[in-house]
């Protein structure tokens, strides 16, 4: 807790500063961006609204593989369907996606790294029968 205690007082004293800032000046921060936000916002709804739901599911599935965030998805999912079919997507879209993963990475994987090892000069290492638990 000591290690972040610093970092931790320095974002406190950055909100106080803040605040004061904003009850001294009186007013809201400026709102230049603010319009872009919510176009942004109000765009990206329609998409979630328009969007299939096999899309969702195969990009909740997919993405992880390639080592993509989901969560962004796994909000959309949130949005656009009820409760119990978000959650049922979410948990069939981890499961396809750890077993596609170990597939992938115990065939696949294994294979090309252990022909790659032995080009670099290493040897695979084997341990005896009955010497390991």
């Amino acid at each position: 807790m000591r290690r972040y205690a610093f970092h931790i007082v320095a974002v406190l004293i950055a909100i106080a500063i803040a605040t004061a800032l904003w009850l001294v000046v009186g007013r809201p921060p400026p709102t230049g961006c603010l319009p872009i936000l919510l176009d942004w916002y109000q765009e990206g709804l329609r998409l979630v609204q328009a969007a299939p739901a096999e899309w969702f599911w195969l990009g909740l599935t997919a993405m992880p593989l390639f080592g993509l965030p989901v969560a962004p998805l796994f909000v959309a999912a949130g949005l656009r369907f009820s409760p119990a079919t978000a959650i049922a997507m979410a948990a069939t879209s981890i499961l396809v996606n750890l077993l596609l993963s170990h597939y992938i990475a115990s065939r696949w994987l294994r294979v090309l790294l252990a022909k790659l090892l032995v080009r670099l000069g290493y040897r695979e290492l084997r341990i005896p029968e009955g010497q390991h638990r």
